[in-house]
């Protein structure tokens, strides 16, 4: 079916829309996250192409409105019967809803009404309801209504044997043991190592604290930390220093580092660090001896599974993470 047009000022929901094979029409919306609100349901106008309009309509979730385009005229309507989806029984809605030509127009706070009708109180669960419309000879749509899209074809899968190196780290960067803890070399740019966390963190907050200097004398110096959700630290949230710009910088995992939240710095030969990650508020806090950066991370980043060095065309020391969940 046709893709549905959401129209918004600032964040929109998550829109899923379906024509199931047997006919009926599902539409839902899902709420977003953020730092201010938590979870909160941005109210759209979603606009949605209905394919057979004898079929029943499925509707979950909020809207400002809802608006349905059929393949024909559908004002000659006797019905639209509404029922929330806990009911025993429609009610007909017709001259509550505006009907122009092959539109139908359904205000957002109906949709609330009718479809939390037959809830219990204390449930806050989103409003579910189910539309059928009735009349003669209601339009359905010819074979124009399925888009015709070109099959993706399907990209070679890289060859990724990456192998372990020590104490069971894996990357793209070098890795060994010094006395100082890690020595983690890295002959080209954005290169890490990481680690499987012997338990993944999904909510509340983790904790890792570290130290690192510069392993060579060379003019590029700098080192991070990376927490990972996945093995290529795709969502990953990446904290440490331009060593040699006397920078700290704090950032979302990119295909190009040092663009990103950076805070100039004193530092002696040494940094002491501290990352603080919150998975509930979805928010970030470094500190290096004293200087704090602070940022909130998007919805990319769903859980830290992984922990991690990387450098930049440098070569870092980094002391034993102490991690605490």
């Amino acid at each position: 079916m046709p893709l549905p047009k959401v129209e918004i000022d600032g964040e929109p929901p998550y829109v899923c829309a379906t024509t199931y094979p047997n006919g009926p029409t599902g539409i839902a919306t899902e709420g977003r996250v953020s730092i201010d609100d938590l979870w909160f349901h941005p109210r759209a106008k979603v606009s949605v192409k209905i394919k057979d309009a004898s079929q029943p309509i499925g509707i979950a979730g909020h809207y400002q409105q809802l608006v349905f385009e059929f393949a024909g005229n559908i004002e000659h309507l006797s019905h639209v019967w509404a029922q929330d989806l806990l009911a025993d029984e429609a009610i007909d809605i017709k001259q509550d809803v505006r009907i122009d030509g092959s539109t139908m127009v359904i205000d957002g706070a109906l949709i609330q009404r009718i479809g939390t009708s037959a809830s219990n109180p204390g449930d806050t669960s989103a409003p579910g309801l189910v539309i059928q419309l009735e009349g003669d000879s209601l339009p359905y749509a010819d074979a124009t209504f399925t888009p015709h899209v070109t099959p993706v074809k399907q990209s070679a899968t890289p060859n990724k044997q990456i192998a372990k190196q020590s104490d069971g780290y894996f990357g793209t960067a070098e890795i060994s043991r010094s006395p100082y803890g890690y020595r983690v070399e890295a002959s080209g740019p954005s290169q890490f190592v990481l680690k499987e966390l012997p338990r993944g963190v999904t909510n509340g907050k983790i904790l890792v604290a570290w130290k690192m200097k510069s392993g060579n004398g060379s003019a590029t110096k700098n080192g991070l930390i990376v927490l990972s959700s996945d093995e290529d630290a795709k969502a990953a949230v990446c904290a440490g220093s331009w060593i040699g710009a006397n920078e700290i910088t704090l950032f979302e995992n990119d295909s190009s580092w040092g663009n990103d939240l950076k805070k100039p710095i004193k530092q002696d030969r040494e940094l002491d660090c501290r990352l603080e990650v919150d998975l509930d508020q979805r928010t970030a806090s470094f500190t290096v001896n004293g200087e704090t950066l602070q940022m909130p991370f998007s919805e990319s980043l769903t859980s830290i599974h992984y922990v991690g060095f990387g450098v930049h065309r440098s070569q870092t020391l980094f002391s034993e993470p102490v991690i605490k969940y």
